[in-house]
């Protein structure tokens, strides 16, 4: 009977289920499988900065006379290229330059203060040769200072009795003692102005290794190429970027009190590969380290900022695919 059986009928074979996963539900099926690209991360973020300036400076008066026009507001700016003052009738010029001025400057002067000049007419727009020779271009581009300084002349030198030097492009001035009307001595007070910004110490990014700089990061100002790195202390001491720094907004409104921290804006030297994954595929999250199953494997990653219901993480290598909301998974580390 039953060979009987065996020679009409079809043998069916069937195979046994494969144990599903730990993390997938309990119907077998795994959940939310997705994929994932690759993004460059910058990290760039605005932190907290505590500066450091040193004690305020008081510019002398150049030379005497009767002071009959003043633009000083304690808590105001004053810029380099500017008129403060007019003295005698004469416009008394505020102006940057790497060093002080000692002496009038007239067509034919040689010297690394005729140097200093030409890098301060540049910045301020003026497109000279920076060759130490007080020539007829640079002469011209004086004459184009006084008359945008407001001074209501177009004179070709830069008589040293006029001239208020000022150690930074733009200041906040603290004090101004003299009224119009009174009469001014040179060498006496003319004005008192913020110290020099000598540091930013900034506070660490999100996203930073271990908790610490690292040395990877640079501090920036937004819509400029001005950048500084970050040392591993996180004291930012580059001059070029403090100078350009000392003129923003934010910092000359912080220094109108020297109470409180200024946003500085850092990125990343090298932005990092990294992929977005949704918040819910991460698991077994302290600080920044975390684990997602990745490929199928669980697999641990690094946190490195979140936006938008996605984190972006890195990992070694970066994933394709990773799965959404497991359920108990394993340990990844």
């Amino acid at each position: 009977m039953a060979a009987g059986l065996g020679l009409g009928a079809a043998v069916v074979l069937v195979a046994a289920p494969t144990p599903a996963p730990a993390w997938a539900d309990p119907e077998g099926a795994v959940l939310g499988d997705v994929a994932v690209t690759v993004q460059e991360h910058t990290g760039q973020q605005a932190v907290s900065g505590i500066p450091e300036v040193s004690p305020e400076v008081t510019m002398g008066w150049p030379a005497g006379g009767v002071l009959r026009g003043t633009a000083c507001v304690p808590g105001g700016v004053l810029e380099s290229g500017t008129t403060p003052f007019v003295v005698d009738g004469r416009p008394v010029l505020a102006l940057h330059a790497a060093t002080p001025f000692w002496r009038d400057l007239a067509q034919g002067a040689r010297g690394d203060d005729v140097l200093a000049l030409q890098q301060e007419l540049n910045r301020l727009g003026a497109g000279v040769s920076e060759d130490g020779r007080l020539a007829a271009s640079t002469v011209s581009a004086v004459r184009d200072l006084w008359a945008r300084a407001g001074g209501g002349q177009r004179q070709a030198t830069l008589p040293l009795g006029q001239v208020i030097w000022l150690p930074e492009p733009a200041m906040t001035v603290t004090g101004c003692p003299a009224r119009v009307g009174a009469t001014v001595n040179a060498d006496e007070p003319a004005l008192t102005v913020g110290g020099r910004l000598e540091t930013l110490t900034l506070a660490v990014p999100d996203g930073a290794d271990d908790g610490q700089w690292a040395g990877e990061w640079v501090a920036m100002i937004p819509g400029t190429e001005v950048a500084a790195p970050v040392p591993a202390d996180g004291v930012v001491i580059e001059r070029a970027f403090l100078a350009a720094f000392g003129e923003l907004g934010t910092f000359q409104q912080w220094a109108t009190t020297g109470l409180g921290t200024v946003p500085v804006t850092v990125r990343l030297a090298e932005p990092r590969p990294v992929v977005a994954v949704p918040a819910s595929a991460l698991f077994d999250v302290v600080g920044s380290a975390g684990c997602v199953v990745a490929d199928g494997v669980p697999t641990p990653v690094r946190i490195v900022a979140s936006q938008f219901g996605h984190t972006h993480v890195t990992a070694e290598p970066l994933p394709a695919r990773v799965q959404v909301a497991p359920v108990a998974p394993p340990a990844c580390r």
